[in-house]
């Protein structure tokens, strides 16, 4: 198959940066990213619940618990600011 672009110094550009040696190199990488993928795996929306569920409770069980505690105060919050609006006013009495 011949392909054909036009005489543009910004392909030439893109696939330098991209680290691709020539242009030939770069559109052959741009139409393998576009070919469908060749395995037959399943998409969520095609799972049947059950196992769907199955899954996603894997998947859940994987990850690291974080710790949630959050301290949502007004001085947590605010602390520094309103330490500092306290001595202004103090040194302006």
């Amino acid at each position: 198959m011949q392909i054909t672009l036009p005489d543009d110094p910004r392909i030439a550009a893109k696939a330098a940066a991209a680290g691709f040696a020539n242009i030939d190199e770069y559109v052959r990488h741009l139409v393998e990213q576009d070919e469908p993928p060749t395995d037959q795996t399943p998409q969520p929306h095609e799972l049947p619940y059950d196992e769907w569920k199955e899954r996603f409770d894997k998947f859940l069980a994987m990850q690291k618990p974080r710790n949630a505690t959050l301290d949502d105060s007004r001085e947590a919050i605010y602390g520094e600011r309103l330490r500092k609006q306290m001595l202004i006013d103090d040194d302006a009495r």
